[in-house]
């Protein structure tokens, strides 16, 4: 066996956080940060979140195409604007509507109400 792979063998494996889990934290965090307006979404952020919701608007779903879509509308630029927390939501949201699990339908309506209210704020 070469050194490398050996050493691969004493890596400590970090416990991953469960995608429903993710997306409850970094929506609560960035929801909380909206309220009390430490964080505010900028124009690519509110037109984003406004194409979103308007490409769910027939079904009421995240989908992972029209997320991916809207992740690479926003291209890098979006993981730069506003530190990319609201990239790391859509991530996170891509990855839940991928892997549906019975525990993700609250953290999906919490991501829901934060674009929404991204959405409407003046400006979008």
């Amino acid at each position: 066996m070469s050194p490398h792979h050996m050493a691969a063998w004493h890596v400590p494996l970090e416990r991953e956080t469960p995608t429903a889990e993710r997306l409850t934290a970094l929506t609560a965090g960035l929801t909380d940060d909206l309220t009390r307006g430490t964080w505010v979404p900028g124009p690519l952020e509110r037109t984003l979140a406004s194409r979103l919701l308007v490409a769910c608007s027939g079904d009421g779903q995240f989908t992972p195409v029209r997320l991916r879509e809207i992740l690479w509308e926003g291209g890098i630029v979006l993981t730069y604007a506003g530190e990319g927390r609201l990239a790391r939501v859509l991530h996170a949201l891509c990855e839940a509507t991928e892997h549906l699990a019975p525990d993700t339908e609250p953290a999906l309506s919490a991501a829901w109400r934060l674009l929404e209210r991204i959405a409407r704020l003046e400006g979008a």
